[in-house]
């Protein structure tokens, strides 16, 4: 199982166990996070490869793996679930919000690539 789906999966069984614990906000910004440190990764990866150091493959499809399922499948999916609404009835952010909806619906629509 890729890094990106164990991951995933630890994610599922620890929100299973203890679902009403935390709310919406406090997951989303533990989720957050989770993104900066792929983004460790990633600058770790770019100093490996600068320094023409050894670099294994499945670090690099293992971090792009957390991206496409965390980020993209799932996080996205709870800002656009939980989020959006607040900032829409609010009528707060609105022109940041349309963006990230229209982005989303073009995402969706590419089938996610």
């Amino acid at each position: 199982m890729p890094a990106g789906d164990t991951v995933l999966a630890q994610s599922k069984e620890a929100k299973e166990e203890k679902p009403d614990e935390i709310g919406p906000t406090e997951d989303l910004m533990r989720e957050h996070g989770v993104l900066n440190r792929v983004l460790l990764v990633y600058d770790h990866l770019v100093v490996q490869i600068e320094q023409k150091r050894d670099l294994k493959p499945e670090w690099v499809s293992s971090a792009a793996s957390i991206i496409r399922n965390f980020v993209e499948d799932y996080h996205e999916r709870q800002e656009e679930q939980f989020l959006f609404p607040r900032f829409e009835k609010a009528r707060a952010l609105a022109d940041l919000t349309s963006v990230l909806k229209a982005q989303s619906d073009r995402e969706s629509c590419q089938g996610s690539r």
